[in-house]
């Protein structure tokens, strides 16, 4: 990987350590857009000021935690203080809420994972001489039920298959009625039909 300029590694530390862009860029004698130029097309730049930046991150993060003790107590507090305004109340309720239910993302899937999970179940089902066997997740009754839905609709034996067959030529909106009324087939048994 290429060595940084003095200019970018400046640049990298006065943004790791929260400067605006337009301050660092001013004190390390560049134009604000030479960083983004930088960003898109200096791997090494975009990668250091990436990994300067979630390091920047982890540290407000690990302060963040020392506190929350005392964040949470201080919501409950003013949960639970009459004096405190309905609507500061339900802010401080909602918060609580949307933090204790929001999930964290999900954990991707790749191939690895996928070989992994497939080794564990032909572990699993792997059962050495004189162990018991595993007890089925399901009964024997759901396992058939299970088993039959996702399976394909298929005819049954009894069941043969026809093809329909018109013996007359279909008769279109615009045509002729079939009745013999003179109407187009739209104005006369068609609208009797939908009716």
């Amino acid at each position: 990987m290429p060595a940084l300029t003095p200019a970018q590694e400046q640049v990298i530390s006065l943004l790791a350590t929260g400067t605006t862009l337009s301050a660092a860029a001013g004190a390390a004698g560049v134009h604000r857009n030479s960083i983004a130029h930088w960003r898109r097309t200096v791997p090494a730049f975009a990668h250091a000021l990436a990994a300067a930046q979630y390091d920047r991150v982890l540290h407000w993060r690990d302060l963040a935690e020392e506190h929350a003790s005392i964040a949470i107590t201080t919501i409950r507090d003013l949960m639970a203080d009459p004096n405190t305004p309905a609507s500061i109340r339900l802010k401080a309720a909602l918060a609580l809420l949307k933090e204790c239910t929001t999930l964290p993302p999900p954990v991707p899937v790749n191939d690895n994972l996928r070989r992994h999970v497939a080794d564990l179940a032909a572990s699993a089902a792997f059962v050495p001489e004189g162990m018991p066997d595993p007890e089925p997740l399901c009964t024997p009754a759901e396992s058939e039920i299970v088993h039959i839905s996702a399976q394909s609709p298929e005819p049954r034996a009894h069941e043969t298959l026809t093809t329909f067959r018109r013996t007359s030529p279909k008769t279109g909106r615009n045509d002729l009625c079939p009745c013999g009324s003179g109407q187009k087939h739209k104005r006369c048994c068609l609208q009797a039909m939908a009716a």
